[in-house]
């Protein structure tokens, strides 16, 4: 055991000593940071000049997304689908969620937009989810069970076909059974 703690001291000591030498702990503190809303100025300024510049518009929806403005990624994912010569899953996809947290809105544009998503790809599972969630909303029990039927034949995550089961057990009625009943 002694030579176990001699060797816990040595890497201990050698990487501190190293880290003191070479590590840059304040590096976190300058203001070497990227300048978030600095880019997407220049993201815009880059699509103001060349609206076919898919690149940045991408890049721009993206950043607009992680700051909270969904609204304007929902415009600039629409102007990529809108530039798409075949429609692509996962650009639509984003697009709907961007509306979606955008408007609140299950029945109008981000509904389309994952009914597109789900002719492309059967198999979606976040399109067979809000597709469930729309027809659940508006009364339509039957075609949000047959949506989440499907999801559940996907064979999902755990936690996420746990969701699905419960919600799915409450439009259908059914109780949830206790141990010992």
């Amino acid at each position: 055991w002694v030579l176990t703690l001699l060797v816990v001291i040595l890497v201990v000591g050698l990487s501190s000593g190293g880290y003191w030498l070479r590590g840059d702990w304040g590096a976190m503190q300058t203001g070497d940071r990227p300048d978030l809303p600095a880019m997407m100025g220049e993201l815009q300024q880059r699509i103001d000049e060349s609206p076919d510049d898919l690149e940045a518009r991408a890049l721009l929806a993206r950043a607009q997304e992680s700051t909270g403005d969904y609204a304007g990624a929902a415009e600039n994912y629409g102007a990529l689908n809108a530039a798409m010569p075949q429609p692509q899953p996962a650009l639509l996809a984003a697009e709907a969620r961007a509306r979606l947290q955008a408007t609140d809105d299950l029945q109008g544009r981000a509904n389309d937009l994952y009914r597109q998503v789900l002719e492309l790809d059967p198999a979606s599972l976040e399109a067979l989810w809000y597709l469930g969630l729309a027809a659940a909303e508006r009364g339509d029990d039957a075609r949000a069970v047959s949506y989440w039927d499907r999801l559940l034949a996907e064979e999902p995550p755990a936690e996420f076909r746990d969701m699905v089961e419960t919600r799915r057990a409450e439009l259908v009625g059914d109780k949830p059974q206790l141990q010992g009943d």
